[in-house]
């Protein structure tokens, strides 16, 4: 028999879409991941060895608004092959996503359960769009995941088994 607190939560969050769409929007809008945007960054002729996104501004709302329609218009944009090149506004474009998709991984979700004079409630709060400085700091953390993950690897420290997320 479930405990009270999981016979309130469970109906919440299996009936709401939100824990779906911010996992759809997470694994949609970061298309190439960070490693995919250093590689378009450095082979962009207008680029430079430095941080990526360096010298560019942060998105304006309008910006924000422009991209959430291209999004929203064309979900298949198909991933640019490695070997290829890449306009800076199909970058940018890029970059947007990935920001997006950081803001939606970041984001903290409130449940209200019990509320006498209110019906129950899941929100995500904390959508702020996050800043094109931060790459550099994503860029540098993913590595050392990477790096120590393959070292457990090599150690046999860890396995790897199908990803829980396969498939969607």
């Amino acid at each position: 028999m479930l405990p009270t607190f999981q016979k309130a939560l469970l109906p919440l969050l299996i009936e709401s879409q939100l824990l779906a769409k911010l996992g759809t929007l997470q694994r949609t809008l970061d298309a190439l991941d960070i490693e995919g945007l250093r590689h378009f960054w450095q082979k962009s002729s207008t680029r430079t060895d430095g941080p990526i996104g360096a010298d560019s501004p942060d998105p304006s709302m309008i910006d924000w608004v422009e991209f959430a329609k291209d999004y929203s218009g064309n979900k298949t944009r198909p991933t640019p092959p490695l070997d290829s090149s890449m306009d800076d506004a199909t970058l940018r474009f890029y970059i947007m996503g990935y920001l997006l998709s950081a803001t939606f991984k970041d984001c903290s979700v409130i449940l209200r359960l019990g509320a006498e004079d209110m019906e129950d409630s899941i929100t995500a709060i904390d959508l702020d769009p996050k800043k094109i400085e931060r790459l550099e700091t994503w860029e540098n953390q993913d590595s050392r995941i990477v790096h120590g993950f393959r070292d457990a690897l090599r150690q046999g420290e860890v396995t790897i088994d199908p990803c829980s997320d396969a498939g969607r």
